[in-house]
């Protein structure tokens, strides 16, 4: 399935992202993509930010929110890659064990970077 649907996926994606940053050159564009690294499709991207957690906070937070058992949530995040391994591949990380005012001021600080080089290559 995922053989068939990824390459469309991308390729729309890859679309898009042009009509963009036609219409917008100084634009950050992102792209939220769960299988980013697994499918290799990392490789396309200018730059890849993980979003971390320690595995004991992603297992506490996946009972509160989805209402899972211990063992689901163990499951649920055995089936993925580690995001201790996925860090490996991270050219920004954004650590979301730190209180709400602080992973917002990781991501403002961060956008505004990306911002910033977009408009210093722009201006280049």
């Amino acid at each position: 399935m995922n053989q068939l649907v990824h390459p469309h996926v991308y390729a729309q994606a890859e679309k898009e992202k042009r009509a963009i940053a036609a219409a917008h050159p100084e634009a950050v564009i992102l792209f939220d993509v769960p299988l980013l690294i697994e499918t290799g499709a990392y490789r396309e991207m200018d730059l890849v930010i993980v979003v971390y957690v320690d595995r004991a906070t992603q297992i506490d937070r996946l009972i509160k929110r989805d209402g899972l058992t211990r063992e689901e949530a163990e499951r649920r995040i055995d089936a993925q890659m580690p995001l201790d391994e996925k860090r490996r591949f991270a050219d920004e990380i954004i650590d979301t064990r730190v209180p709400l005012p602080g992973v917002e001021g990781a991501v403002r600080s961060l956008y505004q970077r990306l911002h910033d080089r977009a408009i210093s290559k722009r201006i280049s």
